[in-house]
């Protein structure tokens, strides 16, 4: 495990943090595999339908892809080039400024960002098509505030701090709380050495995010390099009160207590740190420092040792890397992924054209990016291309091929334009590859019940799913599954279980009621006819 995955908060050298716009809320968005699946049939494969409804809109909710309300056009219109209302202004305000200054020949702007035809392989050219893209982004958005932040973020990580500098400036004149400018300008003062002004600028963005936690860890990092030992501990302690998982806050205020000789302290949180990841290097060598401290020298022995052993694992990771993943290959990672922020500012101003243009050109940049995979997806879903939906859904699912929610999006889509053999065939492939994937066996259930009926199968996945996952919302589906194929004491056995299972849940007893009273009534009309 590299460093870099030891900081899951944010947290690293603040010197050496990258700015990048967080507008991937997790929380907002998107369907797990362990999403509860759905009590009974309503009829068609409506529950499928919604996990791709859920999930889609969940990345799209979380990523700004949704944020065409304002636009008052719809999700997915292309915008063609001599009709793009956004081409109109930009060309009528250059059509005056020909008419106010004679001879002038300023070019016309298309609503398309200029790329290369093929894709860049070398540096100069990478950023040369990035920057232009940026100023394109700006010029064509009437210099949305979001717009500028893209170009200012390009400079900050590829070109001239300075021009950085200006625009987040630019920006704050605007939005005094705009937090991603706050925290540039922040990170830009530590790197001049301006450690009173840096604490200032993160002050601010934690005061514009309150609830974000990994403003301020940032904030507590630069109070330690300030030399505000007390107020870094203090962010740092009220940080963990929130979230006592915290592996850098625990980390960040493992240092904070060295420097303030509290080396018990210290000690307590490397070692909270270690729990968390047994193998974080710099949390073996800081326990190891807070235990020579406090005269444990041959514990101090032992993790100065894990320390060395982890450096070295990591060093050589790091060579066995550099042969199949150059400079190049990273400025293509870190510039594509910069493409598919600025594909959203590009859809939120209307033009889906360059939007998709620069989410194609991410996805090629980095083949293990799923962002611009599934924001392609998106698009394509909202303009009805479902084909052209199931083939980057399909790219997103070969990355991660144990997540399910990408193959019930799938085999949703292949329902919707009645290709049932694919969407079985999608089920299927995924739960021979995750055998024991409780949603993944609840889905071919319901597939079989709803889709393409065969109730012995249904059944059969159903009671693997219970098994594979006991749960109440398991039971009560199987509960409904016996009910359709009319094996009634079979599905109070399964409502019985659902209620062991889940005592909270109101419905299971109703359900329950409900079918003994269907039994007693088929009973006595059974009796009645004889």
């Amino acid at each position: 495990m590299n460093e870099r995955e030891h900081d899951p908060d944010g947290s690293a050298d603040i010197r050496q943090q990258i700015i990048k716009p967080e507008y991937v809320t997790p929380e907002e968005g998107e369907l797990g595999s362990d999403a509860e699946p759905p009590k009974r049939s309503f009829g068609g494969f409506f529950w499928l339908a919604a996990l791709l409804l859920v999930a889609v809109a969940g990345f799209g909710s979380s990523t700004g892809w949704f944020g065409l309300a304002s636009t008052g056009r719809p999700a997915g219109d292309p915008v063609a080039d001599s009709k793009s209302p956004i081409a109109d202004v930009i060309n009528a305000q250059l059509d005056e400024a020909r008419a106010n200054v004679p001879g002038s020949d300023v070019p016309r702007i298309t609503s398309l960002p200029s790329l290369t035809p093929l894709q860049a392989k070398d540096s100069d050219t990478i950023l040369t098509e990035g920057r232009e893209v940026a100023a394109h982004l700006v010029a064509t958005t009437s210099r949305s505030t979001d717009a500028l932040e893209m170009q200012a973020r390009f400079e900050f990580e590829f070109g001239d701090p300075e021009v950085a500098k200006k625009l987040w400036t630019q920006i704050l004149q605007r939005n005094p709380n705009y937090v991603y400018s706050l925290r540039g300008l922040g990170d830009i003062a530590t790197l001049e050495g301006d450690l009173d002004t840096a604490v200032n600028f993160f002050r601010k963005a934690v005061l514009a995010e309150p609830q974000n936690t990994s403003r301020q860890i940032t904030l507590a990092v630069a109070l330690l390099a300030a030399g505000e030992l007390e107020e870094a501990r203090q962010v740092l302690e009220g940080v963990l009160a929130a979230q006592p998982t915290s592996l850098a806050a625990h980390l960040q205020l493992g240092h904070v207590q060295l420097q303030q000789k509290d080396f018990q302290g210290a000690k307590q949180a490397f070692q909270a740190v270690l729990e968390l990841d047994p193998d974080h290097a710099e949390a073996h060598y800081g326990l190891a420092t807070a235990l020579l401290r406090l005269g444990q020298t041959e514990q101090a022995k032992v993790h100065q040792e894990e320390h060395v052993r982890l450096r070295e694992e990591n060093k050589q990771e790091t060579r066995r890397g550099r042969k199949d993943y150059d400079d190049v290959q990273a400025l293509q990672i870190d510039v594509g992924n910069l493409y598919t922020d600025m594909a959203r500012v590009y859809l939120n101003a209307g033009n889906a054209q360059a939007a998709e243009l620069l989410l194609v050109r991410a996805s090629r940049m980095n083949a293990a990016d799923i962002q611009p995979r599934q924001a392609m997806a998106w698009i394509s879903v909202s303009k009805g291309l479902r084909f052209d939906a199931i083939r980057w859904l399909g790219e997103v699912a070969s990355l991660e091929p144990n997540e399910f929610s990408y193959a019930s999006e799938i085999a949703s889509l292949y329902a919707e334009v009645e290709q049932l053999d694919e969407s079985e065939a999608t089920l299927l492939d995924f739960s021979k590859q995750n055998p024991e994937h409780a949603e993944a066996l609840l889905a071919l259930s319901q597939f079989y019940l709803e889709v393409r009926p065969d109730l012995e199968k249904s059944i059969e996945f159903a009671k693997r799913a219970t098994a594979a996952a006991p749960s109440g919302a398991g039971f009560a589906w199987l509960a409904t599954v016996y009910q359709e194929n009319r094996q009634t004491p079979q599905a109070i056995q399964a409502l019985q279980r659902a209620i062991e299972l889940a005592p909270a849940n109101a419905e299971y007893p109703q359900l329950l009621a409900l079918i003994r009273q269907t039994e007693q009534k088929d009973t006595s009309d059974g009796e009645a006819k004889k």
